[in-house]
């Protein structure tokens, strides 16, 4: 306005490049008529101005075209362009790729595939998503939405029905110590006999218990459950667990027969 003329600052973007990368990447056949994508960076940032002339409107007088012509003509300036090579640590960013042709041929790969990621990825909207579904189910996306969520909670609750259901007890057993294991297995035998341990029973009163109902292994049977005990609630170092383990060992297998 120091002229008297209404004047103002425009802000935005002058130049870009054009990919043709991307146009190969594209499966939609209105995409592919386009014919790749523009990119436009943040080197590529401009500022004009523009003036209010009577019965005319306004006009943009942009100094650029006089200053940098390369700026106008081709979209970037070899100022900015040191500058940009100089402050950013983008490997396929530069356009000092441009001079070699197979790197520049990467580099143009890698920014289509950022422009796919940003497109159908970061940028996928609803309408995007409905139009996917319509291509996939046709019409009536609504009710046949519903029927595959509805199949697949029940798909999911009848895997966590099944898994809950199923014996994991022999993948545990496998773990087990092996003085547990022989002791479970003598109370397997004796269960089938009609002889069956409660929880609130330690193994001696256990061993009265058999005694009693079977005195035919009463003296066995205290023995090994004495030594299972030993085993199973003592600290015990290395020597005395293998001793122990090996007595164990040789009262289930005289144990056993009966």
């Amino acid at each position: 306005m120091l002229l008297g003329i209404p004047s103002r600052i425009v802000t935005g973007y002058l130049g870009g490049e054009y990919n043709n990368a991307s146009s190969s990447q594209n499966t939609n056949s209105e995409n592919t008529q386009q014919g790749g994508h523009l990119s436009i960076y943040q080197y590529d940032a401009h500022a004009w101005s523009e003036i209010w002339l009577e019965d005319i409107g306004r006009q943009r007088v942009d100094p650029t075209a006089a200053v940098d012509p390369q700026r106008v003509e081709s979209g970037w300036s070899t100022e900015l362009l040191s500058q940009q090579s100089a402050l950013s640590s983008d490997l396929f960013g530069l356009y000092k790729f441009r001079k070699t042709a197979w790197l520049n041929t990467i580099r143009l790969q890698f920014d289509a595939l950022d422009y796919q990621w940003t497109r159908w990825v970061l940028g996928y909207s609803n309408e995007q998503q409905y139009d996917l579904l319509k291509r996939l189910f046709g019409g009536n996306i609504q009710w046949k939405a519903t029927a595959i969520v509805v199949a697949t909670l029940i798909a999911i609750m009848t895997i966590f029905t099944l898994f809950y259901r199923f014996d994991i007890n022999a993948f545990k057993r496998k773990k087990l110590p092996l003085w547990l294991n022989l002791y479970q297995q003598a109370l397997a035998q004796l269960a089938k006999k009609g002889t069956k341990k409660t929880t609130d029973m330690s193994p001696s009163d256990f061993a009265q218990v058999v005694a009693q109902q079977h005195p035919e292994i009463a003296t066995q049977f205290r023995e090994f459950s004495t030594t299972f005990e030993i085993l199973m609630f003592k600290n015990l170092n290395s020597k005395q667990q293998v001793m122990y383990l090996t007595r164990l060992k040789q009262q289930f297998n005289r144990l056993k027969p009966n």
